[in-house]
This record gives C-alpha cells, structure tokens and sequence, in this order.
C-alpha cells in the first residue's frame, strides 16, 4: 500500500475500485485547443506514469491531440491505495519495491478514462464556486501551527483550511 512508508501497511485482493477522473476542456470544433484532467485514486501522480499516459495517447490519438503541454494527471492524496507505481527510489523501498502490475493498471485505467472522455466530449458549462465547510478537516498538528509566527496565524479564523476557492 501507499502511503505512511510502514512495511507492515500492507493489504491483498480486491476491496475498493479506485478509479481515474478524467476530465477533457476543449474549444468547439475539430482541431480546437483542449486540456485533459486527469484525476487518479492515488497517492500522487509520477512523472514515470504521465510518460507513459504521454505515449499511449499518442499512439491512440496522435501527439496533436494530447501532449505534454495539454494533459495533467494528479493523484487524489490517499494513503489506502496502491503502491510501487512510483519510479523514485525512496517510494520504492518503502513499498517493497515497483510494481509492474500496479503501474500497468494505473497507465491502463486513465487511458481509459481519457478514451471515455474523448468519445463522449459534449458542451458544457465551467464555474467557479467558494464556499466554507465547517470542521470539514483538521491540521494534522496543531502544535506546529502554533509555532507559526502570530502575524501569520492572524490571518485565518482557524487552524485548519475551511475556506475553499
């Protein structure tokens, strides 16, 4: 598993589906500027995969379409998930080594989630929207904040993010 570098954390089978958002922006008609999100069940994106995401949308949709310049894929942040995706060392020793299976099913799944995207691309509507959510987290260490100098914890009502742009 991914996530709190603990050899014991690990799991085995199928308990939840993670999954892969994709999310596609594009200028009306063929040929148009676009940008495709990415948005993977994952501890965090890597660049090892996104090369591979890269070369499987090329080969699928050409480089004009998607590319390094238009497509993003990040990870949620989650620490129940899979593990030895990551091409860095540090990850890979924490999660007994890379994980061919885990790295192809990752690749995989957002080429499909992309594929689905782009098949099904229709207009739409993009807003922005800001809100409060009220004890809707907490600061993983409220004695660090307090460390913060008192002109910088003036700034917010709470020790924690509740404001969401």
């Amino acid at each position: 598993m991914m996530g709190y570098a603990l050899l014991s954390q690990t799991d085995t089978g199928l308990y939840m589906r993670q999954r892969v958002r994709a999310f596609l922006v594009a200028e009306p008609g063929d040929g148009g500027e676009r940008v495709l999100l990415l948005n993977a069940d994952i501890g965090m994106g890597d660049s090892g995969v996104r090369r591979a995401l890269l070369a499987g949308l090329a080969e699928e949709f050409g480089n004009a379409t998607y590319n390094a310049n238009n497509v993003a894929f990040v990870g949620t942040h989650q620490h129940s998930g899979v593990g030895g995706y990551l091409e860095d060392l540090l990850p890979q020793l924490t999660n007994l080594g890379f994980s061919n299976e885990s790295f192809s099913a990752i690749v995989e799944g957002s080429l499909l989630a992309a594929r689905r995207a782009h098949e099904s691309l229709s207009p739409g509507t993009l807003s922005v929207g800001t809100g409060r959510v009220e004890q809707g987290s907490r600061n993983r260490s409220p004695t660090a904040y307090l460390a913060k100098p008192a002109s910088e914890r003036v700034k917010y009502v709470q020790n924690r993010g509740d404001e969401g742009d």
